[in-house]
């Protein structure tokens, strides 16, 4: 598309440098948080958008999202306990010894579940998990480092319980050390303002409502080598007045001499509607397995044989405009093979706590992304551009995405990654870019943005000494420059460069044969083509945001304009070459991109925030 405006050119070029990528400062804007994402401005007036596949807030009593913190604290208030997870919807805490009546409680508004285990020993207190940092075992090693969690060691003779509070589960692994560890484990229970009910789902706990406040989830175990079995089961019983849950892991898989030790078993609470983590692994190998509190993913293996995959989903804001420059997948590996893996776009629905590799969803590989590559150190990213403007768009609806090999012939080719329900900094996230309007100063409901580097050439046509053409538009480059924070090229001749402008007399502008005749009263005029980007809601009405491309323009040599008049008329036609399409309202009469001969050489604020905000 063509479009006309007034605009500028010049005759001499300096060196100049590259467009700059000035998005180190950043500020959040709470306004837009949501439960998983935060919204930050970057010093160039554009977004970014950091979406988790899990919560990462929640709501406080006055309605406002706060972060959460899963991190271990020591509890002040409640003398019996002595840990207590930070910051959430609902609370954990922990009493020094196991065997200590109502050891472990889990608060969640004005009801809570409370268990003890039976016949344990109280040899050690309660410990933060970073005491097993010595431990050389991997899975002692891995959580050492997550500030998640406590331990309470030697509950029984080589059995080791630990618990991590993570966003909307409380983890409880039962580490048995070596064969010799007994396999059932009994668990009294205490319910405040909960009923518990058992059924072929497990065992849930649900409030004078009906309502689900609590489950406990699948059991199942995995020894030191991935060995996986949910031969373990959960039975909950009641003598005299009181709950209690008993654990037997199998016998078989225990003894059998392939199994290395230590072997973990996983029986995790759920906080109902606390969160919904939206990532998990499916496996070949273990077909009606799932994953779901899993602080890894995988992804790798060979087809009829090991084949892992992963499948996450981030819920992006409304508040993410369809004008996006960038969206990026970042993951962390956690160890075994460099990866190769692609994005793919999954096409039906599933859900994190139920998804198996026999039940896993639809994905094509059509419009798959590029292979991931190393963004720093073990973390990994993709770009998922595309495929987050198909969501956004409505082209397609968002499902989320499969993380595969693309050849998966190789059994010996697979990678860990970290999960969402790893500690922090390790969880995966989409980083996505975005254009959004902030405010409004136009008559046009366009504006526009250039997306490489500009490159400029211009010629004056005359000799006049007061005609103050090269002093305006090297004005106009600075004035520019500092507003949208970027560096123009010079350009050699008229054919490189992708803003062109001259300067001259109406007669002399007129002989090119390049523009319509100059009218007589003109200043200025820009000339330059455009392709629409994306629409912006802003206050009810829809802002068209416009990719410019080549401009070419002329600034009129007048008798009746000075030094003053020309810095003012180059800077504005300038504007219009790098987006700011239309004029200020006649209430903004002192502003650059006014129209009119006047003197007012220095960018307003305002009009520099109009334009910043589409770059």
């Amino acid at each position: 598309m063509m479009a006309f405006s007034l605009f500028f050119s010049n005759s001499m070029c300096s060196p100049r440098k590259a467009f700059a990528d000035l998005l180190s400062d950043e500020e959040e804007i709470q306004e837009l948080r949501t439960k998983n994402s935060k919204t930050y401005q970057l010093s160039n007036g554009s977004f970014k958008c950091v979406v988790s596949a899990d919560s990462i807030h929640y709501m406080n009593s006055d309605g406002e999202y706060e972060d959460i913190d899963s991190s271990i604290i020591e509890e002040t208030t409640q003398q019996q306990y002595r840990y207590r997870n930070t910051a959430n919807s609902w609370n954990v805490f922990f009493s020094d010894y196991l065997v200590n009546q109502d050891a472990v409680k889990i608060q969640n508004a004005d009801t809570s579940i409370a268990f003890s285990i039976q016949g344990g020993n109280n040899q050690y207190s309660v410990q933060k998990a970073e005491v097993l940092s010595e431990c050389e075992l991997d899975y002692y090693s891995e959580i050492s480092k997550d500030d998640r969690a406590v331990v309470y060691q030697n509950v029984f003779d080589n059995v080791d319980v630990v618990y991590s509070a993570r966003t909307g589960v409380v983890k409880e692994d039962i580490i048995l050390k070596d064969g010799s560890s007994q396999n059932t484990f009994d668990f009294a229970i205490n319910l405040d303002g909960v009923v518990a009910i058992q059924d072929q789902n497990g065992i849930a706990f649900l409030d004078s409502h009906n309502h689900e406040v609590f489950q406990f989830g699948k059991l199942y175990m995995i020894d030191a080598n991935g060995k996986y079995s949910e031969d373990v089961t959960a039975d909950l019983h009641c003598e005299d007045g009181r709950f209690f849950v008993r654990i037997i892991a199998n016998e078989s898989f225990l003894k059998d001499v392939n199994t290395v030790y230590p072997v973990v078993i996983d029986p995790t609470i759920t906080i109902t509607g606390a969160s919904n983590t939206y990532d998990t692994c499916v496996d070949e190998q273990y077909p009606s397995s799932n994953y779901y509190t899993s602080v890894n993913l995988w992804t790798g293996g060979k087809t009829s044989n090991n084949t892992m995959r992963t499948y996450i989903k981030f819920d992006i804001p409304s508040s993410v405009s369809n004008c996006i420059s960038s969206a990026t997948l970042k993951l962390k590996k956690n160890a075994y093979a460099a990866p190769g893996i692609k994005a793919y776009r999954v096409t039906s629905s599933w859900t994190s706590s139920t998804v198996t590799w026999n039940n896993k969803p639809s994905f094509t590989t059509s419009g798959a992304t590029s292979t991931c590559s190393v963004y720093s150190g073990d973390w990994y990213q993709i770009n998922v551009k595309t495929m987050v403007e198909d969501w956004k768009s409505g082209t397609y609806s968002n499902y989320g995405f499969l993380l595969k090999e693309p050849s998966e012939t190789n059994a010996d080719q697979k990678t860990r990654w970290y999960s969402s329900d790893a500690s922090s900094p390790n969880k995966p996230e989409l980083v996505i870019n975005y254009v959004g309007i902030s405010c409004w100063y136009s008559d046009s409901n366009l504006i526009g943005r250039r997306t490489n580097s500009p490159t400029l050439w211009y010629s004056k046509l005359n000799s006049n000494p007061s005609f103050m053409f090269v002093t305006g538009m090297t004005h106009a480059e600075s004035q520019w420059e500092s507003a949208l924070g970027i560096s123009i090229n010079s350009a050699s001749s008229a054919t490189s460069s992708s803003l062109k402008y001259y300067g001259g007399t109406k007669a002399e502008i007129d002989a090119l044969g390049l523009f319509p005749s100059v009218p007589t009263n003109n200043l200025g005029l820009t000339q330059y083509s455009y392709s629409q980007w994306g629409t912006i809601s802003y206050n009810g009405s829809t802002k068209t945001v416009m990719i410019m491309s080549s401009t070419t323009g002329y600034i009129v040599d007048r008798s009746d304009m000075g030094t003053n008049n020309y810095k003012k008329t180059c800077t504005h036609e300038f504007g219009h070459a790098l987006g700011w399409i239309g004029h200020p309202s006649p209430s903004q009469p002192t502003w650059v991109m006014q129209q009119g001969i006047l003197e007012n050489t220095v960018l307003a604020e305002n009009e520099k925030k109009h334009l910043l905000q589409a770059y």
